[in-house]
């Protein structure tokens, strides 16, 4: 990861996303979606990944106000087909046909959109979104059980959420995983999650760490020369949701951008 991107090149992530988002607008507008069978749930979850880039380019910039701004409306984008799947009474209801952008990963990233934004009340509607899909098909065990652990925990329920978290650590125990996969990934998270929900400082810490030397490792890989390259996402949901439930930012790294941390004082 390089310390810092350039001006310029932020600002050629900048109209290459606006780009983007212009044209899926265009699309969704014309009957090209009709004749190429794209859904609208589908479309909702790709609009919810532009708006993300694009508030990563806005947070990269230091323009705080239009980066909170655009995380809600990526949160938006990213609940659309959570409604569509399970309101009846939302206008594009689509019951059990809906299948995209209803896996607990789009559930997550909408949380943690909210958290990016410093919206709680936002972080706990998106969280409480996601339920088993009609056609049972669930992402692998430590993702499943973290974004329960997120639900019962932003609903209240500290003791689920800290069952769910301790199964998916002590599995990781019994059989460690070594490199840069989704078990590391998951496994720091949760780290720092059972952290927030034990309120425990050191352990939080030890978590928020473990995330940011992983996700340090993989902005060496696909993500290297992108917006997220310098920005970890998870890292700063995770540090916002942390101090509101009372305890404090002692993690400091560029990857953790300041002017989104939220200060209750």
């Amino acid at each position: 990861m390089s310390k810092k991107p350039t001006t310029e090149r932020i600002n050629e992530w900048l109209k290459i996303t606006l780009e983007g988002i212009e044209r899926r607008q265009t699309l969704m507008n014309s009957d090209f979606d009709v004749k190429n069978n794209i859904t609208k749930d589908t479309r909702y979850r790709g609009s919810a990944m532009d708006y993300e880039s694009l508030a990563l380019c806005y947070t990269l910039q230091g323009d705080w106000g239009k980066a909170k701004a655009t995380f809600i409306q990526a949160n938006q984008f990213g609940q659309r087909p959570f409604h569509m799947a399970y309101n009846e009474q939302d206008p594009e209801y689509g019951g059990a046909s809906v299948t995209d952008g209803i896996q607990e990963s789009n559930a997550i990233k909408a949380t943690e959109f909210a958290l990016a934004a410093g919206d709680l009340a936002l972080a706990k509607q998106a969280a409480g979104l996601y339920r088993v899909p009609a056609d049972n098909h669930k992402m692998p065990a430590p993702i499943h059980r973290y974004i329960f652990a997120l639900q019962a925990f932003l609903d209240g329920d500290k003791d689920r959420a800290q069952m769910l978290l301790q199964i998916s650590l002590d599995e990781f125990l019994k059989k460690p995983s070594k490199g840069q996969n989704y078990k590391v990934n998951y496994h720091t998270l949760s780290l720092a999650l059972l952290g927030v929900v034990l309120h425990d400082q050191p352990a939080f810490n030890k978590g928020l760490e473990a995330q940011l030397q992983f996700y340090t490792k993989a902005a060496k890989g696909e993500i290297h020369d992108t917006e997220e390259e310098f920005v970890c996402l998870h890292a700063l949901a995770l540090t916002n949701l942390a101090i509101f439930y009372g305890l404090k930012q002692e993690i400091h790294h560029p990857l953790i951008p300041q002017g989104l941390v939220v200060s209750l004082q």
